[in-house]
């Protein structure tokens, strides 16, 4: 295994988030999402976020997120296991996010510090997600706060 095959390694490598092209043909960057607040278990939840960029690369369009994939009992060690995952994992997270994003009714974007998810029939989750610029984050939250730091 290189030092950039997990997600981790290749944010250690190359500072940023590595991009994707997901099954639907779009292209994708990816971020941690870890639970600020602890499961009813006592355990933090580890999940991957995949912001959808516009053609031109310039904006994002939409995000899909995965279910949780890794559990620790302290934040640290939820993000350490998520970051453990192969490059191969996270495309083969993104593009079944994608899938069963499709499944669902699509989720409105705005590209200017707007809302992202709204709560409610177009967003089964409930998933309320803020795209700010000038902080790079993602806040949403699937009943907790949680949140998001872009490297993109």
């Amino acid at each position: 295994m290189t030092d950039d095959s997990t997600l981790g390694g290749y944010f250690r490598v190359h500072s940023r988030a590595p991009a994707f092209e997901g099954a639907d043909g779009s292209a994708y960057s990816v971020a941690v999402y870890v639970d600020e607040d602890p499961g009813p278990d006592g355990s933090f939840g580890g999940a991957l976020i995949f912001v959808r960029w516009s053609a031109a690369g310039d904006q994002p369009e939409g995000h899909v997120e995965t279910e949780y994939l890794a559990r620790g009992q302290t934040i640290k060690e939820a993000e350490d296991h998520v970051h453990a995952l192969t490059l191969l994992q996270v495309k083969e997270a993104l593009d079944q996010a994608i899938q069963r994003a499709s499944e669902r009714p699509a989720v409105r974007c705005t590209s200017s510090g707007g809302e992202v998810g709204r709560r409610g029939s177009s967003n089964p989750t409930g998933c309320l997600a803020r795209w700010s610029r000038a902080g790079s984050t993602w806040r949403c939250g699937r009943g907790r706060r949680a949140h998001w730091n872009l490297r993109c």
